[in-house]
């Protein structure tokens, strides 16, 4: 195993930019389709209030149903967060409970979350911001943030439905600053057990997650890494150009017995510095 990583470490990987370019299509074409996908089913279990897919607020509320009503409370109660333990940073240990005592602490702690129905705000018709009126009965200059939509333009009245997919949380380990966790691995633990909608949206939420993991980091990784070696294969081949012709100046110089001395000092500094950088030395 050591002979095998040592020789691919010695000769690399070779990479098809054209395979890479194929795969990168085809992933994104995917990642767009699963998108949809979850925002179509986003906005059918919570009505018309907004779910950003990349917010741990938003996906607790959107899976357990449920809103923190104090976040900082939450935290102390379940004992959330990290702390030093000896020289490193570490995760908190979590308060052990019984089922019957965290399901009571859940419901006091959180508030259901219904399902709304937009229209359009009146105090700002819309759009977000209002112009006030000054004592001497102008229009203020400034614009100010509607506070009955809280600048959204738009004002959600909660129904009577329960929002969200219900997911019911099992014990102190799946709850999370934001609320409870949502995180890949405990979607594929919790996905065995979920059936309907509940089950449907975590699938594809975990193939969404590892297709945007793979785009972002490795795909855009090797891109990286192949402009800068490009970048730099230019530069020294700039630079190993400069040196020939520094070296073809010189020879003729010599040659027709020229004496050019301070050509020729500007010359050798520059072939001083450059012999720095193919040495590996950074020289302001």
């Amino acid at each position: 195993m050591t002979e095998t990583l040592t020789e691919i470490e010695r000769n690399g990987l070779k990479i098809n930019l054209t395979t890479l370019t194929e795969i990168e299509t085809e992933f994104q074409a995917e990642l767009e389709e699963l998108e949809i996908r979850l925002n179509d089913m986003a906005r059918e279990a919570m009505g018309d209030t907004p779910i950003n897919l990349a917010s741990p607020d938003d996906r607790s509320i959107l899976l357990y149903s449920r809103r923190v009503v104090d976040k900082k409370e939450w935290s102390r109660v379940f004992n959330l967060g990290h702390e030093m333990r000896g020289a490193t940073m570490k995760p908190k240990q979590r308060v052990r409970m019984k089922k019957t005592v965290f399901a009571s602490t859940v419901r006091r702690m959180t508030e259901v979350v219904r399902k709304t129905v937009g229209s359009r705000c009146a105090g700002c018709i819309g759009f977000g911001r209002v112009r006030p009126v000054n004592k001497n009965g102008e229009p203020s200059k400034a614009l100010r943030i509607c506070k009955p939509c809280n600048g959204a333009g738009v004002i959600y009245t909660p129904t009577r439905e329960v929002a969200g997919f219900k997911v019911v949380p099992r014990d102190p380990y799946d709850t999370a600053a934001a609320g409870f966790k949502t995180d890949k691995t405990t979607l594929e633990d919790r996905a065995i057990e979920l059936s309907g909608d509940a089950k449907e949206f975590a699938t594809a939420y975990i193939r969404y997650n590892a297709l945007r993991t793979y785009l972002n980091t490795f795909v855009e990784g090797m891109k990286t890494m192949l402009m800068r070696m490009v970048s730099s294969i230019q530069s020294l081949c700039s630079v190993l150009r400069r040196r020939v012709v520094f070296r073809a100046a010189i020879l003729t110089f010599r040659i027709c017995h020229v004496e050019i001395p301070s050509l020729y000092g500007r010359l050798s500094r520059v072939a001083f510095r450059v012999g720095l950088y193919l040495r590996g030395i950074t020289r302001n």
